[in-house]
């Protein structure tokens, strides 16, 4: 299962246009590491962590969108390293957080409405699935 998530991302990347002069596989397989921390809500190994290039990965996880769930896993750890870019990678989880709040609220605000009209409708599947 992993190599198959491995595969998909760097076909991802390729396709994106990102790779260029990255080792890809590397970064790949930290991004999914740091990923699979996050949804199993465990903290990443330090020593593993410590070996990781922070400035590529937060280059192809932001480029992919996926700077957020990789932060997640990041905060876990007992000391997060001090930079510009564990500065910005934090800040835009924020950005990301502030975003999924409002667009939650107004998801809410609308359902009521048409619920309230009798308006049928049918909420989009990440809708769904998110909560």
């Amino acid at each position: 299962m992993y190599d198959i998530l491995l595969f998909m991302l760097c076909v991802l990347f390729v396709k994106k246009g990102g790779v260029t002069e990255m080792n890809i596989e590397q970064t790949g397989k930290d991004i999914l590491y740091l990923i699979f921390c996050a949804l199993h809500d465990v903290a990443p190994d330090a020593g593993r962590v410590a070996g990781m290039d922070f400035e590529k990965l937060f280059a192809y996880s932001k480029w992919h969108t996926l700077d957020a769930i990789t932060y997640m896993a990041l905060s876990k750890l007992e000391e997060l390293p001090q930079s510009d870019v564990m500065k910005e990678w934090r800040e835009r989880r924020f950005k990301a957080t502030r975003k999924n709040v409002v667009l939650d609220a107004e998801r809410k605000n609308l359902f009521t409405y048409m619920d309230e009209k009798n308006i049928w409708y049918m909420p989009l599947k990440g809708a769904v699935l998110k909560d």
